[in-house]
């Protein structure tokens, strides 16, 4: 197992122990003690991971509740959920996992993590870690979240008193976290199940329609105009996968020579053999492949009857 590195920062009036973790290392806890006493978490955090000393003031000064009130949670209990009201589906209760993949703050995430806090949020009802870190646009904090054991919340619904709340439904119409949006669309959002990459229609119509009880005119027109956009991105996708593979497969090549054949003429020629070096390739150039080929596909063939139907509707 490679050992962490290392890195000392001072900041004014204080000097932090920061640790780098490396993925592939198992999330067993470890600690290590500097200079002043002050105390860091290692294990499969994934990153940098805070120091205690830091961790702890950021604990109890997280501003949590509906007024920004500074509430703050216990260091000592990094499972524990506040809320407003007490009930389960609060739209203000959180844990501190989810408060700080909503503030976008992956040190303090990786220190929960490796100091016992679930991912996924299981016993918060409403605003799961994964949820908050969409809706706020947090593409990076997403990414962790899924590698570290909450990949399958990307279609996580959730039902409360106001409505059923999901991550795509919510960041589907805002240009500024489109990112986050085709993200969580590669990664399975709309699939019937969390491997096969086969969408499912119900779950689409309600992700790129929206709550249209709720919605106004101007929301309503904002959905048209993404969905158009979502059928170019993917047209987008499809044909450059397309391109690449008729390239690779010598459809591209020189006309034949003398002696010579198409494929011996073909780029792979040179790379049989090498393992991954074809997709090595595809992933620099952006091409998707596997389960997120087959969702894009499926997107070229639905999307535009779809639309036509769900552009009626509105």
């Amino acid at each position: 197992m490679v050992s962490p590195s290392i890195t000392l920062t001072t900041l004014p009036q204080m000097t932090l122990l920061l640790l780098y973790i490396d993925v592939g290392m198992s999330p067993a806890v470890s600690y290590r003690r500097n200079g002043t006493g002050m105390m860091a978490a290692a294990g499969g955090g994934g990153g940098w991971v805070v120091a205690v000393t830091w961790s702890n003031e950021k604990m109890r000064d997280a501003e949590v509740g509906e007024d920004y009130e500074i509430t703050g949670f216990d260091p000592q209990n990094v499972r524990e959920i506040k809320g407003n009201h007490g009930w389960s589906m609060d739209p203000e209760r959180i844990s501190p996992m989810g408060y700080f993949c909503r503030e976008g703050d992956l040190p303090m995430v990786r220190w929960l993590y490796v100091n016992g806090a679930d991912p996924r949020d299981e016993n918060v009802g409403l605003h799961f870690a994964m949820y908050l870190a969409a809706v706020h646009g947090r593409i990076e904090v997403c990414k962790w979240l899924c590698d570290h054991g909450a990949a399958r919340d990307v279609k996580r619904r959730t039902v409360s008193p106001i409505g059923t709340d999901r991550p795509l439904l919510v960041t589907f119409d805002r240009p500024e976290f489109r990112n986050v949006s085709r993200w969580l669309i590669l990664r399975g959002a709309m699939c019937k199940d969390f491997q096969s990459g086969e969408l499912d229609i119900d779950v689409i119509k309600m992700d790129l329609r929206g709550d249209m009880y709720f919605y106004h005119q101007a929301d309503l027109r904002k959905r048209i105009e993404e969905r158009k956009l979502l059928l170019d991105w993917a047209n987008d996708l499809h044909q450059a996968r397309t391109s690449f593979l008729l390239f690779l497969s010598g459809t591209l090549s020189p006309p034949n020579h003398a002696g010579s054949t198409r494929r011996s003429l073909s780029p792979l020629r040179n790379l049989s053999g090498k393992t991954g070096a074809l997709q090595t390739i595809g992933d620099y150039v952006g091409i998707v492949r596997g389960r997120e080929a087959r969702i894009i596909r499926q997107l070229t063939e639905l999307l535009p009857d779809l639309n036509r139907e769900l552009d009626a509707a509105a």
